[in-house]
């Protein structure tokens, strides 16, 4: 029974850190700390070569609203009609594969 809620106890902890996207996923111990979240900018689209990008050019989290940091080859990834979401950490392709429709992408 002790270890059964200390199991619940660790797995609630990653879900309420959130995503953290300063560190890649490889070097990550779970899904990192609180990162710096916020509402998504408008400059967020779909680049030439398909994946979701900000302003700046860098892969961009729609699910955390945050750029990705790094190699963006290390991180999870997923495809919906043609546009290639990269994520900032393990969290968040589930999330974005329970509601695709909320976090979609136009192509221009």
């Amino acid at each position: 029974m002790k270890r059964g809620l200390l199991l619940v106890a660790a797995i609630a902890a990653i879900f309420v850190a959130g995503c953290d996207s300063s560190t890649p996923p490889s070097e990550k111990g779970g899904a990192g700390g609180a990162g710096g979240r916020s509402a998504a900018p408008t400059d967020i689209k779909v680049a030439s070569d398909g994946v979701v990008r900000d302003a700046a050019g860098k892969a961009y989290c729609v699910v955390m609203h945050q750029p990705v940091v790094g190699d963006e080859k290390e991180y999870p990834f997923a495809e919906k009609d043609g546009v290639k979401y990269i994520f900032c950490c393990q969290s968040c392709p589930g999330m974005f594969k329970k509601d695709p429709s909320k976090y979609a992408i136009a192509k221009n």
